[in-house]
């Protein structure tokens, strides 16, 4: 194995990115959204929900135990992630106390925010590793890692969230099942990704994505298995299906006698109830049309929008410079996916051959991630790509394919391209956020950017 040291590069330019959004990004500070024309006065303009998450940490630091969340509660907007499983909060609520942080005040928040900061790196690391065991190819690890450097992985990275929590769990599970999948499975390697699922379960019930694949695995090892006449590890399978669920049961069973509902779900519906609905939208503008309106969104976003899906990296240059910045830079990232999927499904000598258990559960949890994504924006208009960043290690390993196929003669050099590009993006996302908090810090009826 090579030196680490792009990984380390890469790591330090995630940190320095980091590091300025947090920074930059208002935190308890109310103003304006600007959008469709129009200024709507908010209590928060700064990262999404950030406020009610720092308000549940702040709960548990304070001793108050965990939240209940009440549908019609007239602190409703202060207490509406409430729901939430509670590993990140009581995480949250250690971190506070080492660094004594009050979160009340901006100084505080930063100091939380840059617990997540330290997580996100944690996941650059499992998204290497992930690549590195899935592949074998440790020049494309780099590239993959690369992904770290995406700007809105760094802005959901240095925020204070529950998300990159459940994506390091995610990303994570996915490694160590990719490190089993090399090395031969047994009881003790099933358990080091359950654990990781488990875990990514009390942070978020959409850790729940995982476990299909998990399923899928398993029984295309009991069916090779059984075409070879060898006979199925039962305690392996047992191992990673059914201690996640032992892990996340006593929280369920909390739910099942507080709301009926082991996942809380109908909660937060009735909570969720005056979220913008996608039936009127539907009706307007047809299935088809709302749909593409969703997935054009979705991909700006997943580039880099920010604020409250209201701040669009070079909005002040107009819609006309913005689109070429969103369109530009989602044609190259597309290319290197598409390259990377064409890769795992083309023809290729049997020496070359990606293992096909790999991409068959790492592309599973990822469809699992859309389907469960396009299911919610049936409901509800939530075109907010940070609801796909659980299963971004998938798409990140795809890049890191994609420039590594892209550039087969020069394939040691892909990271310090896909490196390059990500921080370029990140660059210009940066040097927006100044002028466009401080517009939202002022009354405005105006649109930057027509969505």
């Amino acid at each position: 194995m090579k030196s680490l040291w792009p990984l380390g590069i890469i790591l330090g330019l995630f940190l320095v990115f980091a590091g300025q959004f947090a920074a930059k990004t208002p935190y308890r500070q109310s103003g304006w959204i600007l959008t469709h024309g129009a200024a709507y006065e908010v209590d928060d303009i700064g990262a999404p929900d950030e406020r009610q998450h720092a308000n549940y940490v702040k709960r548990i630091a304070e001793g108050r135990g965990l939240a209940v969340l009440e549908p019609g509660a007239e602190d409703l907007y202060e207490t509406y992630q409430a729901h939430q499983p509670p590993l990140y909060y009581y995480l949250g609520a250690a971190w506070t106390k080492v660094t004594a942080a009050d979160l009340e005040i901006r100084t505080g928040g930063l100091k939380l925010r840059g617990l997540n900061i330290l997580i996100g790196m944690g996941t650059i690391v499992g998204i290497y590793f992930l690549a590195l065991w899935g592949t074998g190819k440790q020049n494309l690890a780099f590239a993959a890692s690369a992904f770290g450097l995406m700007p809105m992985f760094v802005a959901l990275s240095s925020a204070i969230s529950n998300d990159p929590l459940l994506i390091l769990f995610c990303t994570w599970a996915m490694a160590t099942m990719a490190k089993a999948m090399r090395d031969g499975w047994t009881v003790k390697a099933a358990l080091l990704p359950a654990v990781f699922i488990g875990l990514g379960l009390l942070t978020k019930t959409s850790a729940l994505a995982l476990m299909p694949a998990v399923g899928i695995w398993a029984l295309a090892d009991f069916w090779t298995k059984k075409k070879s006449s060898e006979k199925p590890n039962w305690a392996i399978y047992a191992a990673i299906l059914i201690v996640p669920i032992l892990i996340a049961l006593p929280w369920w069973l909390r739910n099942q006698g507080l709301y009926g509902d082991p996942l809380a779900m109908s909660a937060f519906k009735e909570a969720f109830e005056g979220s913008p609905k996608a039936a009127p939208s539907i009706e307007r503008l047809g299935l088809i049309g709302y749909l593409v309106g969703v997935s054009k969104l979705t991909m700006m976003s997943f580039i880099g929008v920010f604020g409250y899906m209201d701040i669009f990296v070079l909005e002040h240059q107009g819609a006309g410079a913005a689109m070429r910045f969103y369109w530009g830079s989602i044609a190259i990232f597309l290319l290197f996916v598409f390259t990377g999927l064409w890769n795992v499904f083309k023809r290729q000598p049997e020496n070359e051959k990606p293992a096909p258990l790999f991409w068959l559960t790492t592309i599973t949890f990822y469809a699992v991630v859309e389907i469960l994504f396009l299911q919610f924006n049936m409901e509800y208009y939530q075109a907010q790509a940070r609801y796909l960043y659980p299963g971004a290690a998938v798409i990140a390993v795809l890049f890191g394919l994609g420039a590594f196929t892209l550039l087969r003669k020069r394939e040691s050099q892909a990271w310090m391209v896909c490196a390059a590009f990500l921080s370029l993006l990140s660059l210009a996302s940066v040097m927006q956020l100044d002028k466009s908090f401080a517009d939202r810090q002022q009354p405005q009826n105006e649109s930057v950017l027509p969505q």
